[in-house]
């Protein structure tokens, strides 16, 4: 207010504030310029008062004199701080985990609403496989349809990106709605574009139709409960690869052919999904090898279980009693306690590699019991409670929860978020700190086992797949599976519903315990790339005084993690991002749902307790109530032993498989078809350590396509090392005549060669800006003749004009 008539004029202490801010954030900042950044949370919004307002403090601010306000960007920014003579440090470390008080932990959203994590990264991976589909078969974007029939599943996409998404911090009905938004630019992408390019691909007649099963994951296909149909598959990596395919079906005796009308491997196993309209049976058939970007059909025909090439019958027996139980794939040997039901022991021979390992391995479900400061307090009356004197309070409430209960219960949602963190400091206390959707604090570090006694083990074999299928109670269920020929166990666990009836909440791990010996060292990746190395109880960058000795060990994962010693490496890459820790020496555990009855008031305003349906946050009879059936969780891992020097090329590569797996769409009996399906005349398009990360038609004669060298630096002796594409025959060899090419930078949005490099000084090295830009326009595409050279972990993005064969 900058009237001087008016009473509530201002400006002396909005200036005098925002030096004092300005001050204080100098004093934490290395040279004269910092940079204040607009807008938060629940808060921006109504620009035209934001900048009037913000014109008048920049205007008054400066002629106060003391600091020199103006309106900046990061780019103007970034050359301001490079013009101050500064040796700056180089982090090479992370921030987590991150904590804003004692008990305060924010490592529950690593694997808060684990079923949105887990749609968020399938649509991820569809996302990709899509863009492939298009631009490869010439139909949406790459024909000119406009709109484009992706966007709807790139905006959603983008969408769950959000920091309150895929985190899984958002309110239930938000949470259904990006849920929404997913399904919907799925329902838009499969018919339009991925399902008729699919079609193209395979060699299939123009009026073919083909479906997707978006429910396979709990044995739900229309299109598979018929006495036969078609399945067309598409593998959406740059190498040939083969796998193990389950689709659900009716009956348990098929047949499976290929596009030769030879039998294919098979078995039929009983589904274990108990939704209303789940099929009986799961078929479970190998693909052979397919092609790099190319779709391989099959057809699956109901048979007598004595027809020629049906699918073979598995063997199944429970075991119990005394002794050990081994199971092997001629690689993976795992042994199991016959008494105890549970996992004892892990092997892996592989004679070519000159790898023969062997290490004791146990595997069980805890539940840690989330920490609540006490019943819900809208059960006390607190009408007539003092919080000063504790007068007429709840016997043995302590007043600095009092305190912090009456303040929160009174915030709206945007108090909530911004005013929660300095509470907690005032009160001087965070012993009330609830576990929830952000923050992740257990009553205390002890899991309580979650089997009722022994584990229920039945074991299925057939040539193509072994399991063992443990029941480990009412709401915890696991099969391991061992695939002929593979390098690794899967490990498929279902959990849920969480039991509530006591009152608590519960936080599930699936936790391994091992002879490694790791020394308190954990390595889990950073965003899918650089694995860190984590420390039990330590930080690299400044001295840690633990106060949660769980939860403040417990860090991101969102492909996997590893422990090592000098003789083996244990790796678990997940399907979802999810917390993770190893809090014992040779342990590995991974939290795998949370179903909590307390906010933790950090905004979120409701506790992760996920049911089928909620109630309206406007109805006055029973506001955002829980109502159906609580969430039931089904994933996967893949559990890898192997020598520590030869490991990360089977965890790069699987992690490849996990994130693109083969996509399946699905027809009639009989598809015609009309041209012969793609081929590629090479079993791999580019080197094992690069990754087509990006191929995707932006006009209709221009694609994008991004390579990512997936390995980092020491991670193999081999594949570690440079490598180099030529990016004209990799076009070229998919269908296309490449017409010319331009390098551009990472986001796509600017021409390599025009992007200029800041020097910047360290401690220990002098950079020249003159030697980065001549090193860095020495690699560009154009320079190279069409040839790409990526090191380590490096991405390179380009733009090819081409014309369709």
């Amino acid at each position: 207010m900058d009237d001087t008539w008016l009473h509530d004029y201002n400006v002396p202490d909005r200036v005098e504030g925002f030096v004092q801010a300005s001050i204080t954030q100098g004093n934490q900042t290395k040279g004269n310029h910092i940079m204040l950044t607009m807008g938060s949370d629940f808060q921006y919004e109504a620009a035209a008062e934001w900048y009037t307002n913000l014109d008048k403090l920049i205007n008054y601010v400066n002629q106060d004199g003391r600091v020199n306000a103006f309106y900046s960007n990061p780019e103007l920014y970034m050359q301001a701080k490079n013009t101050e003579d500064i040796d700056w440090s180089v982090k090479e470390d992370d921030f987590f985990p991150y904590s804003d008080c004692e008990h305060c932990y924010w490592t529950g959203y690593f694997t808060s609403r684990p079923a949105l994590k887990r749609m968020e990264r399938v649509m991820s991976g569809y996302l990709l496989a899509a863009r492939q589909v298009e631009a490869l078969a010439g139909v949406g974007a790459a024909a000119g349809v406009s709109p484009q029939p992706l966007f709807l599943l790139e905006a959603a996409s983008a969408v769950a990106q959000h920091h309150d998404a895929v985190s899984g911090t958002s309110k239930q009905h938000v949470a259904f709605d990006y849920a929404q938004r997913l399904s919907e630019g799925y329902n838009q992408a499969a018919p339009e574009v991925f399902n008729v390019g699919i079609a193209k691909l395979a060699g299939l007649s123009s009026d073919t139709t083909l479906v997707n099963c978006p429910d396979l994951n709990i044995s739900v296909c229309d299109a598979t409960g018929g006495d036969s149909f078609s399945v067309v598959a598409y593998n959406p990596l740059a190498y040939a690869r083969s796998e193990v395919l389950t689709i659900p079906v009716a009956a348990d005796s098929v047949v499976v052919t290929d596009a030769t009308g030879e039998a294919v491997a098979a078995t039929v196993v009983p589904s274990n999904a108990d939704a209303d309209d789940a099929l009986p049976y799961s078929l479970m058939f190998a693909t052979g090898d397919i092609s790099p970007l190319t779709a391989a059909p099959f057809t699956v025909a109901v048979v007598s279980a004595a027809s020629e090439g049906a699918a073979q019958a598995p063997t199944a027996q429970t075991v119990s009693g005394s002794g050990t139980l081994e199971v092997t794939n001629g690689k993976v040997t795992l042994t199991f306690d016959k008494s105890s039901g549970r996992l004892s022991g892990m092997s892996y021979v592989d004679e070519e590699q000159d790898e023969d390992l062997s290490i004791e391995l146990d595997q069980g479900y805890y539940y840690y019991t989330s920490f609540n400061s006490s019943v819900d307090l809208a059960e006390w009356d607190l009408s007539d409670c003092d919080p000063e004197t504790g007068s007429d309070c709840p016997e043995g409430y302590p007043k600095a929860t009092l305190q912090h209960h009456k303040a929160t219960r009174l915030m709206n949602s945007v108090e909530h978020h911004s005013q929660v963190g300095p509470l907690h400091r005032d009160l001087g206390s965070s012993d009330d700190q609830n576990s929830g959707a952000y923050i992740f604090r257990p009553t205390t570090p002890d899991q309580t086992p979650i089997s009722v006694g022994v584990p229920t083990l039945t074991v299925s074999e057939s040539d193509l797949v072994t399991e063992v299928h443990q029941v480990w109670s009412s709401w915890v269920t696991q099969t391991f599976r061992l695939y002929a020929g593979q390098s690794y166990a899967e490990v498929e666990w279902t959990v849920g519903p969480v039991p509530i009836d006591d009152n608590m909440g519960k936080e599930v791990i699936s936790k391994f315990s091992s002879s490694i010996a790791s020394d308190g060292t954990l390595y889990t990746d950073s965003n899918g790339r650089e694995f860190l190395e984590r420390k039990l109880d330590y930080r690299p960058t400044w001295d840690l005084i633990q106060y949660e000795e769980v939860a403040g060990n417990y860090y991101p994962v969102n492909m996997g993690l590893y422990i090592k010693d000098e003789n083996a490496q244990l790796s678990i890459l997940n399907d979802r991002s999810q917390g993770g820790a190893s809090l014992e020496e040779g342990s590995l555990e991974l939290m795998l749902h949370r179903r909590l009855l307390h906010d933790d008031s950090r905004g979120v305003g409701e506790p992760i307790n996920e049911t089928s349906f909620i109630t309206s946050y406007d109805n006055s009879d029973c506001t955002a109530c829980r109502e159906g059936t609580p969430l039931v969780v089904t994933g996967k891992q893949i559990l890898q032993l192997h020598a520590p020097d030869k490991a990360m090329k089977h965890v790069r590569a699987d992690a490849q498989r996990m994130f693109s797996p083969i996509e399946p769409v699905f027809g009639g009996a009989t598809v015609a078809k009309t041209a012969a399906p793609v081929k590629r005349s090479s079993e791999a398009l580019l080197p094992h350590n690069v990754k087509l990360l990006t191929f995707q038609a932006v006009s209709t004669d221009e694609v994008l396509i991004r390579l990512e060298h997936v390995f980092a630096i020491d991670e193999d002796a081999t594949l570690s090392q440079p490598a180099s594409v030529n990016v004209t025959a990799l076009v070229n060899e998919m269908g296309f005549t490449t017409l010319g090419a331009t390098e551009l930078t990472l986001t796509g949005n600017q021409a390599k060669k025009s992007q200029h490099y800041l020097p910047w000084s360290t401690a220990d090295k002098k950079e020249k800006a003159t030697e980065l830009n001549e090193k860095a326009a020495a690699k560009v595409l154009e320079e190279n003749e069409g040839v790409i050279t990526l090191d380590p972990m490096e991405i390179r993005t380009a733009i090819v004009k081409v014309a369709r064969n």
